[in-house]
């Protein structure tokens, strides 16, 4: 397989240009043509037009490599009705379900702290003191309450999605 710099520097000797003469071409230092034929460092798209210009070459020509040559082949070749059809493989990311099931346990003990919580916010703003003595000396208020209520069954509905997406990746594909 030809990599990228040994492509110019036989595109360059094939034109009879010496590297200071490609390099004022282009408008790069010599060193530069140097380090790129010898694949230390990549010329950016810019200098590949130029160098595509200059060596009287197709883009595709300088940048296509063999393997990539080797793959269409196959591909061409390839008789089966898929050939013409994109295949992709799906590979499982193995660490996103233990983060599913660390999330969806703090999210399901965020839902039951809630829920505690809710319930004794609950007891405190909406008791009726009908007498001489006073049962408590905290006092909330019903929005306390409420918003307690909506946290807890956002929490809860956070954990049902969830627990479902890591039964949808436990379970096997058919």
């Amino acid at each position: 397989m030809q990599l990228l710099g040994e492509k110019i520097y036989n595109l360059r000797k094939k034109k009879g240009l010496s590297q200071e003469d490609l390099a004022l071409e282009i408008g790069v230092s010599r060193q530069t043509i140097s380090k790129w034929e010898s694949n230390t460092v990549q010329p950016n798209f810019e200098n590949i037009k130029a160098l595509c210009t200059v060596l009287e070459v197709p883009i595709n020509s300088l940048i296509e490599t063999e393997l990539n040559i080797e793959v269409a082949a196959d591909y061409a070749n390839d008789n089966s009705s898929e050939a013409n059809e994109i295949k992709t493989i799906e590979k499982p990311n193995k660490n996103i379900l233990p983060i599913l099931i660390t999330s969806a346990t703090i999210s399901s003990v965020i839902f039951i702290i809630t829920l505690i919580v809710s319930i004794i916010i609950g007891s405190t703003a909406f008791t009726v003191n009908t007498g001489d003595v006073v049962t408590t000396n905290i006092k909330y208020d019903t929005w306390a309450f409420i918003l307690c209520i909506v946290f807890a069954i956002l929490s809860f509905l956070a954990s049902i999605v969830l627990w479902i997406k890591i039964i949808m990746l436990k379970k096997p594909k058919m």
